[in-house]
């Protein structure tokens, strides 16, 4: 394990005794593509994948003692699986999507951490296609889930999950969104998620879309020679309210182990800024020979055309 300080980014291991840090307790076991969520000062650690079998274990990481732990949990266990999501929405954790080498899950397996106890709940709505490599989003007490992989395609598509009545919708979106993409990351910053990277099932991307949450509305932002290398299954995290951290990922050819920071506030101001434009222009128009708001009137081929300052200051 490793840790990043984000005051001075320097790295440092916390496995090998260094800097007199020492991980104790019960460790998990060697995987990949496993998932995680944090409460408080507490990770818990689920499933994956450890190079001969799917697991299905739960583990817990202290960080203010470096402690971990395995987890005696009560209920149904959930099938060992890979390349899912675990989400925390107040005191539970949602798990949803994953891959266990023969079929993908489409199921929200909901934990209690109180408790420990893991519930099968009935689940309503518009439930979305099994997957895996997905993204889910907390916001507030929604779960935003995009794209992943069937098993058969890339998907694009857009679901929300309603934590409180357990219910899955599709909302309606629109402008230039996403394709299809596994293995990708979402970051919730203010009212937006920023999607970035990821395989499209020809090549990686360094693309960047940004989904207003307020309607749904995609951006693209197209300044990729700007951005870090093409990569998937790389990570990333809102920092500060305004940046994003991305970190490692694979290029398709190599394993990364880069470090790159955004100031996504310069995004949300330039977008905010073409917003005000597009306004502007529309409501230049209802000034057009309007009578009622003029300034003053042309004369032409003896028909009245009437007109606003504000068009004397554009030219």
């Amino acid at each position: 394990m490793y840790v990043l300080n984000l005051e001075n980014y320097h790295w440092y291991s916390i496995f090998y005794n260094r800097r007199e840090i020492e991980v104790t307790g019960q460790k998990p076991g060697l995987r990949n593509n496993h998932a995680t969520a944090v409460s408080n000062n507490y990770i818990y650690l689920h499933g994956g994948h450890n190079g001969d079998i799917w697991l299905d274990d739960l583990y817990l990481f202290e960080s203010t003692n470096n402690i971990w732990s395995k987890v005696s949990v009560f209920g149904q266990l959930p099938l060992a699986r890979a390349c899912h999501t675990l989400s925390k929405v107040d005191r539970k954790l949602y798990m949803f999507g994953g891959y266990d080498g023969i079929k993908c899950y489409n199921d929200i397996e909901i934990f209690d951490i109180e408790t420990k106890t893991w519930m099968k709940n009935e689940i309503r709505g518009n439930i979305p296609l099994a997957r895996n490599a997905h993204t889910i989003t907390v916001v507030n007490k929604h779960l935003i889930l995009f794209g992943g992989h069937s098993g058969n395609k890339h998907l694009k598509d857009l679901y929300v999950f309603d934590t409180e009545n357990l219910s899955w919708y599709e909302p309606k979106s629109s402008g230039e969104s996403p394709e299809g993409l596994r293995g990708h990351t979402a970051t919730h910053l203010g009212n937006k998620i920023f999607i970035f990277g990821g395989y499209d099932g020809k090549g990686r991307s360094n693309e960047l879309f940004v989904l207003n949450l307020e309607d749904f509305e995609w951006k693209h932002i197209s300044d990729k020679d700007n951005f870090p290398g093409a990569r998937q299954r790389h990570s990333s995290i809102a920092v500060d309210n305004k940046r994003i951290i991305v970190f490692g990922g694979f290029d398709g050819f190599k394993w990364l182990n880069d470090l790159h920071i955004f100031d996504a506030s310069l995004i949300i101001e330039n977008l905010i800024l073409k917003q005000c434009e597009v306004n502007f222009s529309s409501q230049l128009k209802d000034l057009i020979d309007s009578k009622e708001f003029s300034d003053f009137t042309f004369i032409v081929e003896n028909k009245q055309i009437y007109s606003h300052k504000c068009y004397k200051f554009l030219i």
